[in-house]
């Protein structure tokens, strides 16, 4: 497990930080997770070039599927804690242009399920909601 960082500071609602509680273990890696594959290209103001492109994806017809899923797949991949990608899927939803991904992988001795939904990308949606359960331990 990689060394506490100040990204181990519980966040509220994904983005307030509270100050007064620290995650550890799975929580605190898919917290790590979730700010890197969220982060906007362009909106860190220390590195522009950090973030993925989701505007730019999302302003395509369709959007690009297997692009995002192998971006997503990357940048998960290479995070600290994150030992293994064991299996992903993405899946496009033409009718509702519902874009889907989830991803196992080996974090802290577990076997996490994280899943990213684009919805009704038509409206402009450019964050994906995310959400993640522990399958089992290792």
């Amino acid at each position: 497990m990689p060394a506490s960082t100040f990204s181990d500071v519980r966040f509220t609602n994904g983005t307030l930080p509270d100050y007064t509680s620290l995650v550890t273990g799975v929580e605190a890696v898919v917290q790590r997770v979730r700010f890197r594959v969220l982060l906007h290209e362009g909106e860190w103001f220390a590195d522009p070039r950090k973030g993925l492109p989701w505007k730019t994806w999302l302003a395509t017809k369709p959007p690009p599927v297997q692009i995002i899923h192998a971006a997503v797949k990357r940048r998960i991949a290479s995070t600290p804690g994150v030992e293994r990608i064991l299996r992903s899927v993405a899946s496009l939803d033409r009718e509702t242009r519902t874009v889907s991904i989830v991803i196992e992988a080996e974090i802290a001795r577990s076997v996490v399920e994280l899943e990213y939904v684009l919805a009704s990308i038509d409206y402009g949606n450019v964050s994906p909601y995310v959400t993640y359960r522990v399958l089992r331990a290792l």
